[in-house]
């Protein structure tokens, strides 16, 4: 993989992470690098750590995603019942049997420096996310096999894709990808550009500071082309800790918090909780996983896989570490799906079968009780995200199960930045992490093998002929029908080779001061979809 790639959201993907999260803002920018004051209504609101990056064509995680996606616009985007509708694209037409898209774009559209919104910008951020020298994990979102998607400016407002075959993700991977100006980018190394840290967008917000570990501000955007905001000015507020960011919101010193499973559980039980604050939850497409890095030696035997599998019970962390707010998984794509199926390969908790499948393929037990082949002893290291306690306390519950069986695990925490960077082959074992999948069931970036090391979010070096063949048909059918029938298939083989001991699909929850109004309804494409209609109740 490029340097710098993530989640939480993770996916992601978040990547696509983040995207399902829509709660960021923005800030005041008056040129490419320029800010101004402005007083007023405010919301703080607490993110878990610094993004990534700034620039939304390179950015893959959820902090960066979250607060990108309110600098900036995409062609299109999703409301709150999860269907596609006009962004910056005000219409779109299908051609040639799907294979061509004409979008006709808003005219009036103003950059935060001034400059008009043309073609010429769409055109360039697919050309530079397509690059092969630029640092992004999104290319592969549109390329259709090894071939890319063209984009052509047809006029200054009108815009065609060309696609090599149908591409039935096309308009789902648009919500995920932000177009950027032009004329700041285009004489820059888009890697290293100071844009990446001072952007400037067409959305409600705009940049105006960023103190790293500290706080991102963001102000309206007077000449927002949808309205101006009715808040002045939303600060991201950098509170790593789960439990900071809990005290913070009840504390009345932030607005809007993210609650995990833990914060639900000890809000559930005080007696104190601040009538202030709501909570509001929904399902959404975020799983917990265990992945392996495939490469290894260790874990290119899928029946040592399958064996940790068995050793692990699920349904004890759920109710242990998420307090019964999650549901165990056993596949690639979320039960909110409408691509999920309940039959892909299921490993009930069954400590003695994991022990006879690891007697079997020749692990036998040593003196200390940790299991040995050849000389090399059943052990791995499992690195996990700092801060976050559904991690740490899955961790260190399989950290006992496995050494119940004869396998050694030691545990590692990292800073988000530092987990990221070391997500490729050879350079770790084994990884707990967060990921969250779009809303459309196409997995083809982190499972296809093309997707492997540099090019893709494949990081686990996952490799079957048999599943790049139907995620290359999921992605050129447009039939729901038929894609379901696919991505059944394409669930049951990825989960019998057992490349990852999925976890649990936790239920996202959001605490939000009761000031706060003009909130989408709660659901995964979140709270905030149309941020300028987002007030504060004056006391």
């Amino acid at each position: 993989m490029k340097s710098l790639r993530n989640y939480s959201g993770f996916a992601g993907f978040f990547l696509f992470s983040a995207i399902l999260f829509f709660l960021c803002f923005f800030c005041f920018l008056t040129g490419c690098g320029k800010s101004t004051a402005n007083n007023g209504k405010v919301i703080r609101i607490a993110l878990r750590s610094d993004p990534v990056s700034l620039n939304p064509i390179l950015a893959s995680d959820a902090p960066s995603m979250m607060a990108n996606g309110y600098i900036f616009n995409t062609l299109v985007k999703y409301n709150e019942n999860l269907e596609i509708t006009p962004d910056l694209a005000e219409s779109w037409d299908f051609l040639d049997n799907g294979k061509t898209i004409v979008f006709h774009l808003r005219k009036g559209v103003k950059w935060h420096d001034g400059k008009e919104f043309t073609s010429g910008d769409v055109v360039f951020t697919f050309g530079k996310l397509l690059d092969p020298n630029t640092n992004t994990f999104n290319a592969g979102l549109f390329k259709v096999g090894s071939e890319k998607i063209k984009f052509e400016a047809v006029d200054a407002y009108t815009v065609k894709a060309t696609l090599p075959s149908p591409f039935a993700p096309f308009l789902n991977n648009l919500t995920l990808s932000p177009i950027a100006p032009a004329h700041c980018l285009e004489d820059q190394n888009i890697n290293l550009a100071e844009f990446n840290r001072n952007p400037v967008g067409t959305g409600p917000f705009r940049f105006s500071e960023w103190k790293t570990s500290e706080r991102i501000v963001l102000r309206a955007n007077p000449d927002y082309f949808k309205g101006k905001p009715r808040i002045n000015r939303i600060e991201l507020r950098i509170i790593p800790s789960g439990e900071g960011a809990r005290i913070a919101l009840m504390s009345g010193q932030i607005d809007m918090a993210a609650l995990s499973a833990e914060d639900m559980f000890i809000i559930s039980k005080m007696d104190n909780a601040s009538p202030d604050v709501q909570i509001l939850k929904w399902k959404d497409f975020i799983y917990f996983y265990l992945a392996f890095d495939l490469t290894n030696p260790l874990f290119q035997d899928n029946e040592v896989r399958k064996a940790i599998n068995h050793a692990i019970d699920k349904q004890s962390l759920v109710k242990s570490v998420m307090h019964n707010f999650a549901s165990p998984i056993n596949g690639p794509i979320p039960a909110a799906s409408w691509a999920y199926t309940p039959d892909s390969a299921k490993y009930e908790y069954n400590p003695e079968l994991a022990a006879q499948i690891l007697e079997k393929a020749g692990w036998q037990k040593g003196t200390d009780g940790i299991r040995v082949k050849n000389g090399k002893r059943l052990s791995f290291k499992i690195i996990y995200k700092n801060g976050s306690q559904s991690s740490e306390g899955a961790c260190i519950q399989m950290q006992s199960y496995l050494k119940t069986v004869g396998i050694e695990v030691k545990l590692q925490t990292l800073d988000f930045g530092a987990l990221i960077n070391s997500l490729y082959p050879e350079k770790f074992e084994a990884v707990v992490f967060d990921w969250v999948e779009p809303f459309d069931p196409d997995i083809f970036t982190e499972w296809h093998s093309s997707q492997c090391g540099s090019d893709g979010m494949n990081f686990m070096s996952y490799k079957n002929k048999e599943v790049d063949s139907l995620l290359e048909q999921g992605r050129t059918t447009y039939d729901i029908n038929a894609r379901k029938k696919i991505y059944y298939e394409v669930q049951k083989k990825i989960s019998a080779d057992a490349p990852y001991v999925w976890l649990w699909n936790p239920e996202s929850a959001m605490g939000v001061n009761k000031r706060i109004t003009g909130l989408s309804k709660p659901s995964p494409a979140g709270l905030m979809i149309e941020p300028e209609k987002v007030d504060i109740l004056e006391k």
